[in-house]
């Protein structure tokens, strides 16, 4: 079994993918909440001699109760994708560890199987939420997308070319600037890409400034601009995405966490932040 590698985003997509891609093993990514695994996944699978064959995504967040032996079999030679295996319900890890070893012995399906966990696989396997022979049949190569809190040296370059994208005309001013890197961004490049698109929507001239950016004073929404979701400040998303997703989960933090991509002590932390009411205990 291969010892997780952490590098940055570059390096990972251009030498561990390739490694990934010529063997045929299993392919396990650690990688937290708001991190292009997708990404990841679809470059190995491009990349490897299964490019011309299926490739299936599977997310646990949404689709815990999918049969996953039966998405294996669909997956025929190709790929299949699975993001946070570890959300699976138990009979489907079941599934799943049965069809790994079932479908390669009989011939029934060849798929290369990756899979996603937002934590090392050690402590959810300890906290029972996977389990321990469907993890030994996953484990055959390990790759860690490190947070993006890890890689400032590609912060700004993917920053800008958020920019670029959704406003070409803007620069970031050297405050700016300052101020995407002295971030957590706990939500990755998930977190990252909003922040982003939300400074272009109110920025009112040239240049992105310190205080369009999360941190900095509150900024107005330009006049005559339609006050939806995606212009109101970032606290106010934020808070009517949690509220909204806490109340289709029945106020269940765990699940709505789950659904948020987030980690319920985070969930917790942000409930307290945003000053939103208490939930039921979950």
């Amino acid at each position: 079994m291969n010892a997780p590698q952490a590098c940055t985003w570059k390096e990972l997509r251009a030498n561990a993918a390739r490694a990934a891609a010529s063997a045929s093993s299993c392919v396990l990514v650690i990688a937290p909440p708001g991190t292009p695994a997708l990404e990841l996944a679809r470059t190995i699978h491009a990349l490897s001699p299964r490019a011309g064959d299926e490739f299936v995504h599977v997310d646990c967040v949404r689709e815990r109760h999918l049969d996953l032996g039966a998405a294996f079999l669909t997956a025929k030679s190709g790929t299949l994708f699975i993001e946070r295996v570890e959300l699976a319900e138990e009979a489907q890890q079941v599934a799943l560890a049965t069809a790994l070893v079932g479908g390669r012995s009989t011939g029934a399906s060849r798929a290369r199987v990756i899979a996603t966990l937002p934590v090392a696989a050690e402590k959810l396997k300890e906290a029972r939420q996977l389990r321990e022979d469907l993890l030994y049949r996953l484990n055959g190569l390990s790759l860690t997308i490190p947070p993006l809190r890890e890689r400032r040296s590609e912060l700004l370059e993917l920053a800008l070319a958020v920019l670029a994208r959704e406003a070409p005309r803007l620069r970031f001013s050297a405050a700016a600037r300052s101020r995407l890197l002295e971030l957590d961004w706990p939500g990755n490049e998930r977190e990252l890409e909003l922040a982003v698109a939300r400074a272009a929507l109110v920025c009112d001239s040239d240049t992105v400034e310190e205080h369009h950016l999360p941190g900095g004073a509150a900024t107005p929404v330009p006049q005559g601009t339609e006050l939806t979701l995606s212009t109101r400040s970032l606290r106010e998303v934020e808070a009517a995405l949690i509220r909204r997703v806490l109340e289709e989960q029945g106020g269940n933090r765990s699940r709505a966490a789950a659904v948020l991509g987030l980690h319920r002590a985070t969930l917790h932390l942000k409930l307290r932040a945003l000053g939103l009411g208490p939930t039921r205990p979950s």
